[in-house]
């Protein structure tokens, strides 16, 4: 049965494709297994007539900025100091932006507010779902105006949760690392008692404000903690200050892996690549991603372990 927030994103989906302010760009799904993950490729040829943004980090607004205004037809709701919009350009229908009302950068961490904003989506979503941030220059984003994205998943859970299922140790709050993954990154299991979906009572917004503080802390320590494991490279060329990174989100569990650079070669990669999807443009970079390997990729992207 579907949520009332659910009814509402449908209807204003389903008009804002007939009108259309929102494009659904078809895709084929193909599955590339390695090291027992089934890595998700999927083949959007259409894609490459999108029109693209490069995010150019500096400290005024942009000139041009496509959530300010929003187009009314991708409008969900309002959350505090937040709008909720369907993606315009979406491989998954239904795809939700979190967009701050006020002009905030895509380099900012992300903070109690935005996480309440993100949990109030994501718990009145009856399937499973993906919360990710892609932050930084080589990040992936496409936009410099802060913003969260939120997809319902097409299988009960994005592939890499193959890998994570397999860790013995899923105690709340433990760091923990995966080794099919060669790169720096660290993930965390959420304390479920701490996730509870607030009902639809007054209560309510508080509620959110709870789940966001808790999911902060965890934000937080990651983002910690992958500056620490950076640190451990010493090679004295990561910069720090400004560091790109992609956030991953289910309510299971969280996941963070720093960024070096945006592509490799032509195939851009953001947070999704890391939950185990990759979208490409062309049969060529479907033989590209076959035989460098997606790991192999992520890899490239991200800082080597070693």
């Amino acid at each position: 049965m579907l949520t009332e927030f659910e009814e509402r994103i449908a209807r204003n989906y389903d008009r804002a494709l007939q009108l259309g302010a929102l494009v659904f760009i078809e895709n084929t799904l193909l599955i590339l297994p390695t090291d027992g993950v089934n890595y998700e490729v999927h083949y959007a040829p259409s894609l490459s007539k999108k029109p693209e943004a490069a995010l150019i980090p500096k400290e005024d607004k942009p000139k041009i900025d496509p959530f300010a205004p929003y187009e009314p037809e991708l409008f969900v709701q309002e959350y505090g100091d937040y709008v909720v919009l369907l993606n315009k350009f979406c491989v998954v229908p239904h795809h939700l932006l979190i967009i701050t009302k006020e002009f905030r950068l895509q380099t900012e961490p992300l903070y109690p507010e935005d996480f309440a904003a993100i949990w109030y989506c994501m718990s009145h979503l009856s399937t499973p779902s993906l919360a990710f941030y892609n932050c930084g220059e080589s990040s992936g984003a496409s936009q410099l105006h802060k913003h969260v994205q939120v997809i319902s998943l097409r299988t009960n859970s994005p592939p890499i949760e193959t890998c994570i299922d397999a860790i013995i140790e899923k105690s709340p709050g433990n760091v923990f690392d995966l080794p099919q993954y060669p790169f720096v990154h660290c993930g965390m299991f959420l304390d479920q008692q701490k996730m509870v979906p607030p009902s639809d009572t007054d209560s309510g917004e508080a509620c959110y404000e709870l789940v966001g503080e808790y999911l902060a802390e965890v934000f937080h320590r990651l983002l910690d903690e992958t500056i620490s494991l950076l640190r451990e490279l010493a090679d004295g060329s990561i910069p720090f200050k400004g560091l790109s990174y992609n956030f991953i989100m289910t309510k299971k569990w969280v996941l963070m892996v720093p960024r070096r650079n945006e592509s490799y070669h032509h195939i851009s990669i953001n947070s999704l690549g890391f939950a185990g999807m990759i979208l490409i443009k062309s049969e060529d970079d479907f033989e590209l991603v076959k035989n460098v390997g997606t790991v192999n990729i992520l890899k490239e992207v991200a800082y080597a372990k070693t």
